[in-house]
């Protein structure tokens, strides 16, 4: 089941919300997941994506997944630097603060998806986001959040954040593929010497849902053709020559 052209709230961007089913409370605490790793070494700031696992529970109580109202519900985007959880009121799928074309950021829910459950009682779902700081530094990051729903309380479960800003997907921002429960993004990947406008590498990285938890289950690194240039103007097309 799907639906499609749900509006996305941004004075900058109308984009569209894709709602696909497959059938298959607490303070937020985040550690890291053991996951696959790269041949390619990565330069001082490591990997720019990431898989977490927390806990956040919702207030309100749910019959079912289905009834959630993910477009508008206050979500929980992991901690802010005082370890508090950092809630989001999101409003037709979206949220925004500043200015109206510099200096602002926002979130846009990019597509939900309902998961198989391998345990009887538990239901859970997938929600895609697109983050957008557009400070001195702008970046762009994507964000998939876990939800849980069990004994009529709702409560977030995994979180898989990566960096968009340069070397990111072309197309679509949500690549859930629904016949595998898969989940492939595309991560710039900075080794030693790279400008942080150039990396000179690119990770495609796939996490498979079983039931339960996503894990990390596969990951390639291509090489581009704008290692290590001179930082000056704008940055070219990266456009993958290698694959180790």
């Amino acid at each position: 089941m799907s639906a499609q052209g749900l509006p996305c709230w941004s004075l900058v961007l109308f984009r569209s919300l894709t709602i696909v089913c497959v059938f298959w409370p607490v303070s937020l605490q985040v550690s890291p997941l053991l996951a696959q790793t790269t041949k390619v070494p990565y330069g001082p700031d490591g990997p720019s994506f990431h898989l977490k696992s927390y806990s956040y529970v919702y207030p309100n109580r749910y019959q079912s997944i289905h009834d959630v109202d993910f477009e508008n519900l206050k979500t929980a985007f992991g901690n802010d630097e005082n370890g508090k959880p950092w809630l989001i009121q999101l409003r037709h799928g979206g949220w925004r603060v500043g200015g109206r074309f510099v200096s602002y950021n926002s979130i846009c829910l990019k597509g939900v998806h309902i998961l198989g459950s391998a345990e009887p009682g538990r239901e859970y779902a997938l929600t895609v986001f697109e983050e957008e700081d557009m400070g001195a530094n702008p970046t762009f990051s994507g964000i998939a959040e876990v939800f849980e729903l069990a004994d009529k309380r709702l409560r977030a479960t995994q979180l898989i954040d990566w960096d968009l800003r340069y070397g990111g997907p072309e197309g679509s921002l949500d690549d859930f593929d629904e016949k595998d429960n898969t989940l492939t993004i595309r991560a710039p990947h900075y080794r030693s010497g790279d400008y942080y406008k150039h990396p000179s590498a690119l990770d495609i990285v796939s996490y498979h849902w079983d039931g339960r938890a996503f894990g990390q289950t596969f990951i390639q690194t291509e090489l581009l053709n704008n290692a290590r240039p001179k930082p000056r103007g704008f940055p070219r097309k990266t456009v993958p020559v290698h694959t180790p």
